[in-house]
């Protein structure tokens, strides 16, 4: 039987800009929505569309063993790859004689991938519009995954936590410092976030900015 498990969930956030949020005093705010009429909703239910089409794409690095994830055709996240570490065996996407190869996802909305390891593994990605949830299939929940990967997101990027528990207050770190407290890599030129929750998630400097690794026990959902 196989078995698909919860790994990571990756978010594209605008701040200050087109998302109609402020800043006041460290704190994002937003406006306040407005009450709908009775034209307003009857408008609105007659003008319904059918879902528009992913903001996500996945697509292989030129050796098929890593993923570059576009989020509106920007590339977020390059060099994604995955490893299970069942028993004694780590099985990566990276190792000598394994390859990504797209297969057809059961749900049309999904973007999946085979890692042809032995035994192979399947990679699922699930969109929803600015998130993208990351889930394994072929393993029992005993096996521990990680997915690693570097973040595209500008010259300057910074750290941050945005919305944190119980508030909006978001704190940064300067330069190429990085925090456990915090989940983002924020864009300034973009003004854009991308925000990664897992069991367990670390940020690293690397030149050009920042990498990051997402692991837990399958099974484990942040």
């Amino acid at each position: 039987m196989r078995i698909s498990r919860l790994i990571i969930w990756i978010g594209i956030m605008s701040l200050f800009g087109a998302g109609g949020h402020y800043l006041l005093r460290g704190r994002i705010r937003r406006p306040a929505p407005r009450p709908m009429t009775h034209r307003v909703l009857r408008r609105a239910a007659a003008t319904r569309r059918p879902p528009s089409p992913s903001l996500w794409r996945a697509y292989r690095s030129p050796d098929r063993r890593t993923l570059h994830l576009d989020y509106r055709g920007v590339t977020w996240v390059s060099g994604l790859r995955v490893e299970v570490q069942a028993g004694n065996a780590r099985l990566a996407s990276t190792a000598p004689g394994v390859f990504l190869t797209p297969i057809a996802p059961r749900v049309a909305s999904e973007i999946a991938f085979r890692v042809g390891a032995t035994p192979p593994y399947e990679l699922i990605l699930k969109p929803r519009g600015s998130t993208l949830k990351v889930s394994v299939e072929g393993f029992p929940a005993q096996s521990q995954a990680v997915l690693e990967g570097e973040i595209n997101a500008g010259p300057d990027a910074i750290q941050a936590r945005l919305h944190g528990q119980g508030s909006e207050v978001w704190q940064m770190e300067s330069g190429p410092a990085t925090s456990r407290l915090n989940d983002c890599v924020y864009d300034r030129f973009r003004d854009q976030a991308i925000r990664v929750l897992a069991g367990q998630t670390r940020f690293r400097a690397v030149d050009g900015g920042f990498s990051v690794t997402a692991a837990g026990p399958l099974g484990e959902a942040p």
